[in-house]
């Protein structure tokens, strides 16, 4: 009868993995990979965005019919 009591009790739950603080190098990494990002969005936004002057505008060839 105690083997049959042993084998239906619920499982012990699993122990909680210890938090480790995060390395300088992974700081590191992790500021330089979000700011690469965060620029190269804000850049390609600015280049969408912004027309270029009117002196820089080029005309299509006759051949294509400009």
């Amino acid at each position: 009868m105690h083997m049959l009591l042993v084998a239906l009790q619920a499982p012990a739950a699993p122990q909680p993995a210890p938090i480790v603080p995060m390395t300088p190098i992974g700081w590191l990494f992790l500021i330089a990979s979000v700011g690469s990002v965060v620029f190269l969005v804000l850049w390609c936004f600015y280049r969408v965005l912004t027309a270029p002057p009117d002196d820089h505008v080029v005309k299509p060839p006759d051949a294509l019919g400009g």
